[in-house]
């Protein structure tokens, strides 16, 4: 049983995400090593093995699934966003949780209950009018402007002194973090995905011309064709170790900053660097 409060699976364990062989005596050593079982890592082994990868190797420090951010998380999704990437990123992910059960297996969680957003001065029902129009642009013509009486109607339960009118997508709503993180492990193991739990990674061995070809932990060292960098906010100990992987993660340790590391992409690697930096040069 897994003594995670969050686990909705009790036999899950057993059939696929626990393992107590020791790394050093792992028959076939991975190509790919994913550092971080969390909702991230797992959607990279599902991805990668339905790609074809093989040799893929999951870590992570805690003792079972969810012990990290993943279960953390309060589960809102929503696609009305400002800045036009990130409403295209939502609506990807809507198409992704509304085919979830019949592609990755398990239960997903998403309710479309609607999200509702209130203004308080017509500058502020300025800003909520240009994001719509981007919105709109991006494919979501669902997101509206709605009047105090809208607000009253679709929640009785707020108090409507000082409110100006506001914004509603009742496509928005919420999912179940855990759940797609039970889903995208059962999925990764059952292409041949390995997850190992109670593995820390301490950091990043390099061979002579500088590439990164294996995985310090606190037991072993893992010998590693490719290593992408899952940890999330845990995950900057390794930003200056070049790993092989493109990392996009907000630095914890840093409030505020967001660091990009694109590293052993040789013939991509400017242009993913210029990508990025244009990504994520807007306000997300």
């Amino acid at each position: 049983m897994c003594g995670n409060p969050c686990c909705t699976s009790p036999g899950l364990h057993g059939q696929v995400l626990i393992a107590t062989a020791s790394l050093t005596t792992l028959a076939v050593m991975p190509a790919i090593v994913i550092l971080g079982g969390g909702v991230m890592g797992a959607s990279v082994a599902y991805h990668l093995a339905a790609r074809g990868a093989r040799d893929i190797l999951v870590i992570d420090r805690a003792d079972g699934p969810g012990g990290g951010s993943t279960s953390r998380a309060t589960g809102g999704f929503r696609a009305q966003y400002a800045t036009a990437i990130n409403v295209r990123l939502s609506l990807l992910s809507r198409q992704k949780l509304l085919r979830f059960r019949e592609e990755i297996g398990g239960e997903c969680g998403y309710e479309p209950v609607g999200y509702l957003w209130l203004a308080s001065s017509a500058h502020e029902m300025g800003i909520l009018a240009e994001a719509r129009a981007v919105q709109h642009a991006e494919g979501l013509p669902e997101a509206v402007e709605v009047s105090v009486e809208d607000i009253a109607r679709i929640n009785p339960a707020v108090v409507l002194d000082g409110i100006a009118g506001g914004a509603f997508c009742a496509t928005d709503g919420f999912i179940h973090p855990y759940g797609i993180l039970e889903g995208y492990l059962s999925a990764a193991a059952r292409l041949g995905a390995r997850i190992e739990w109670g593995v820390e990674a301490l950091g990043l061995q390099r061979d002579a011309d500088g590439s990164v070809n294996a995985v310090r932990t606190r037991t072993d060292t893992i010998p590693a064709g490719i290593v992408v960098n899952a940890a999330g906010a845990w995950g900057g100990r390794f930003r200056r170790a070049a790993v092989d992987i493109l990392q996009t993660s907000f630095n914890f340790d840093e409030p505020g900053s967001l660091d990009v590391l694109v590293c052993g992409l040789v013939e991509a690697r400017d242009q993913a660097l210029g990508d990025i930096r244009t990504l994520f040069s807007r306000k997300l």
